[in-house]
Parts: structure tokens; sequence; C-alpha cells
């Protein structure tokens, strides 16, 4: 049985004492783990019980994801990929989805918010979702039937999944992706979509295609079969400069 569970330090509650959200995997866009709490610390923590547990209810599997919390709701995924919601203090579900033809595994989830509308998104196998944290419905008008298939175009027919949240960055959603090391490895692309409807709205290619800048540097013909240089991890943002920072494997054949 797989659960996920939450503890609490056993320290009397004071007024002072908030919540905050953490609503972006690793805690901010630059990936820095930081949180300001400060309800648990060095001299409580041995006191820490379990406050809740949820089973996935599932038999087999692990919760590679990393919650996000946003206004005392606890948003994660089973080990099948099933977007749950729980509410953070009881650990009562609240909804959730089953979206079919996604697996694998996956680290985080992101969450968006533009004024009064808000989006969770994730992606499972090749797909992004795109889910209404009210209600745990596929968010309509989004991709089709709240999914994008995220497999570039062209005549590779290597493996493509995306296992790490991708970046928020105002209206976009930025994702990497992996794939194989073989030669029918995709060309790796860090691709931002719309957070709006889906659409495609930029892409970088890491590896040139010809006539690009840097692709006299590679070898007579190399570039028509070459693959992967893909950003299968995560990547950081600098949200006030607008710099992405995002770390490559190599070019295949490996």
């Amino acid at each position: 049985m797989l659960c996920l569970a939450l503890a609490s330090a056993c320290v009397p509650a004071t007024p002072e004492l908030g919540t905050t959200d953490w609503s972006v995997y690793l805690g901010d866009a630059g990936r820095r783990h930081y949180s300001p709490l400060e309800q648990i610390t060095r001299e409580n923590v041995a006191q820490l019980e379990v406050a809740w547990e949820y089973d996935s209810g599932e038999p087999q599997g692990t919760m590679y994801t990393s919650p996000v919390v946003v206004d005392g709701v606890l948003y994660g995924l089973s080990p099948q990929l099933d977007a749950f919601a729980v509410d953070a203090a009881t650990g009562e579900e609240l909804w959730r989805y089953e979206p079919e033809d996604v697996g694998g595994a996956q680290r985080g989830l992101m969450w968006w918010e533009n004024g009064r509308e808000a989006r969770l998104f994730y992606t499972g196998g090749r797909y992004l979702l795109a889910v209404d944290p009210r209600n745990g419905t596929p968010v309509d008008g989004f991709g089709a039937d709240g999914r994008v298939d995220l497999t570039p175009p062209g005549d590779h027919e290597g493996a493509l999944f995306v296992s790490v949240p991708g970046v928020v960055f105002r209206d976009l959603l930025i994702l990497g992706f992996s794939t194989s090391e073989s030669a029918e490895a995709f060309p790796g692309s860090i691709r931002a979509f719309s957070a709006v409807d889906g659409s495609l709205v930029w892409q970088f290619d890491t590896i040139p295609k010809p006539g690009d800048p840097g692709s006299e540097t590679w070898a007579e013909g190399s570039l028509e079969r070459a693959g992967g240089a893909n950003v299968w991890t995560g990547m950081a943002l600098d949200a006030e400069r607008a710099i992405l920072f995002a770390p490559t494997g190599s070019a295949t054949p490996d």
C-alpha cells in the first residue's frame, strides 16, 4: 500500500504561526528548495508525529511526485499518474482525475494562475494535461479535451516522455523532454506552450538545423540524423531577468 503522509510538530498553535503556499516544484522557479516557514525547528523536529495519511488506492508503484499546496489544498499524483486533491489539513480527498493513456514517472506538477483563473498542469508520458483545480476535470479549450500531444513533428521514432515539471513563466509552460540515446532519438528542443490554449509559442533547438548558426561546426551530413542534446532534467528560471537555465544531455549517438 502506498501512502502520502504529512507530519506536524507537537508545538502549541499561536496566532502568529501562519501557512504559506508551495505552488512551485522545489519551492520556486529558481529550484532553491527553500521555505520561509519556521514552525518546525531543530529543537522540535524530533517530536513530529503523523497527522494524516492518504492512500492512493493502487496496489503497486511509487509516488515520485512532490506535491504542491495552494490555498490549503494539496495536489499530487498517484503512481499511475492519476491527479488528486486533498484537504491539506485533514487528508480528505476532494477530487480525483483518472486520465487514459498516460503513465511512467512524474516528479511534480505545474500551477498557473492569471487573475481569478487557475490551472493545474502535469505531463504523463508524451501528453501535457490541463486540469481544473476546483473539480479535477480537463480544461475545456486547452489542446484537445484538455491535453496536448508533445511528440515533435518529423520522421524520428524514438521514445519520448516528460518526467520533470516544466517552468511556468507568465502565460507560458516551458518544457524539455526525455528521448532515447539511439539513432532514433528525437532532436532536443525546448518548447514553450500557451497555458491558455496549449498552442506552441516558441521553440529553441539545441541541435541547429542546417544553415542555422553553429551548424557549420558539425560534420557534413551529421545534422540530418542527429538527435538528443535534450533537456531531460529540470530547468531553473531567473524570472526577474527572464533568463532560463537549461542543462542538456549529449547528442546521439551518445
